[in-house]
């Protein structure tokens, strides 16, 4: 009898190995880092899609602020506590993969990624010396919207694709509009002060930050400086702008347009879903103005990494194909988080079909876009040398050709030498 009771006891536990019965510790569990909500409703819906295809990993997310995402998140990889998978914006890309705190991923997208698919403007924010360091989490150019109401109120036509920087600045004087209070009802145009909100004026304008390879500061150049300028103006000489002191107190750009207060705006597709869910707002977008070098559009990349060190690389390479491969860009489609990377799916209705009604300039944009760009000092460049430097020429303290002197010469000394 107690032979048997042991035969019995022995076949039970060989079934349970052989089959996995209540094997929950075997499931791999990989952490995700971002800077968005936990509660985000593009992340929640990948995590589920992606646990429904892979229910043997464990998705565990991690938020952390913008204002500290970078510095923590390199801090972690150095202590060997990385998370498995991380958002990254591509202008961080180069810095820290030249700090060799990335993981190559090159043998997995040749092999196991659509990149033939991929926008040709795409693929190069992927990449660090030939090597690829990253997968797409959505892609954006920029266009201008606009506010129908506010145009038709003050008997402005529409613009509409090749208006110049003269036809722009016209509309923006006659959309401006102060009150008897000397306060304005809603002014012509804003942006914001950051490099990759305003470069695109600069392309336009034949100018730019950089020389070719990205290898000095050039700034100080003719082109770049009447771009400065010209911004410049926007706010303190025609005033179709709010001044700095005006825009601390009025709020994000998008918000403004948002509610009826900016008649033009600047931006990426992910605004759509704002704008498109405020009932009262009646707008459009169109291409950008052209400048004395014809249109121009930045084109960012946020990107999905694999920091180095992860122990789990086959479970995070399994994120990471996910919500960069088909899959997760058609919910990036459907969820407005940015235009998918892959042609294929911007193509589609999930992409297309929503407002506004042309939807399509965002990707007729990539035709004469442009990469922001990628080098590994550009950490320091953008986020500290530019901010710092052109920060008084906004406020009217500072020529825009004093600045550019000084930002060429400080990098070229500092980080370029």
């Amino acid at each position: 009898m107690k032979k048997r009771v042991w035969s019995i006891v022995l076949i039970a536990a060989t079934i349970l190995a052989v089959f996995g019965v209540g094997a929950s510790a075997a499931k791999t569990k990989i952490d995700v880092m971002f800077w968005w909500d936990i509660d985000n409703p593009s992340l929640v819906e990948m995590k589920k899609q992606f646990n429904a295809k892979y229910p043997d990993i464990e998705v565990n997310y991690i938020n952390v602020p913008s204002k500290e995402f970078y510095d923590k998140l390199l801090t972690m990889i150095v202590g060997g506590k990385a998370p498995d998978v991380a958002m990254l914006g591509m202008d961080k890309l180069a810095t820290f993969a030249s700090k060799g705190a990335l993981t190559d991923l090159t043998k997995y997208m040749e092999t196991q990624y659509p990149v033939t698919d991929l926008f040709d403007t795409v693929k190069p924010s992927l990449m660090y010396k030939g090597k690829y360091y990253a997968l797409p989490r959505d892609v954006t150019t920029n266009v201008l919207y606009y506010n129908k109401k506010i145009f038709r109120e003050h008997g402005v036509a529409y613009p509409k694709a090749g208006w110049t920087w003269d036809d722009f600045l016209a509309a923006a004087k006659k959309t401006t509009h102060f009150g008897p209070d000397g306060k304005a009802e809603h002014f012509g145009f804003n942006y914001e002060s950051y490099a990759d909100s305003f470069i695109h004026w600069m392309w336009q304008n034949g100018g730019d930050f950089l020389n070719a390879d990205y290898t000095k500061s050039a700034l100080s150049n003719k082109e770049s400086v009447e771009a400065l300028q010209f911004l410049v103006d926007l706010r303190l000489k025609y005033h179709v702008c709010p001044t700095i002191p005006e825009a601390q107190s009025l709020g994000r750009e998008e918000d403004l347009f948002r509610t009826g207060r900016l008649a033009m705006y600047i931006g990426g597709v992910s605004r759509t879903q704002k704008f498109a869910a405020q009932a009262d707002l009646d707008w459009d977008v169109v291409p950008n103005p052209v400048g004395k070098k014809g249109p121009a559009s930045r084109i960012w990349t946020n990107l999905w990494i694999v920091p180095r060190g992860t122990k789990n690389l086959d479970a995070a390479w399994k994120f990471v194909s996910f919500v960069g491969g088909p899959e997760g860009q058609r919910i990036a489609a459907k969820t407005n988080m940015g235009i998918p990377a892959l042609k294929s799916i911007a193509s589609e209705p999930d992409f297309l079909s929503q407002a506004p009604d042309h939807r399509q300039y965002f990707l007729d944009a990539f035709k004469y876009g442009k990469v922001f760009p990628i080098f590994p000092e550009g950490q320091e460049y953008w986020d500290i040398v530019v901010k710092r430097e052109l920060e008084p020429v906004w406020l009217g303290q500072r020529s825009p050709a004093e600045a550019a002197a000084a930002i060429d010469k400080i990098a070229n000394d500092t980080l370029f030498k």
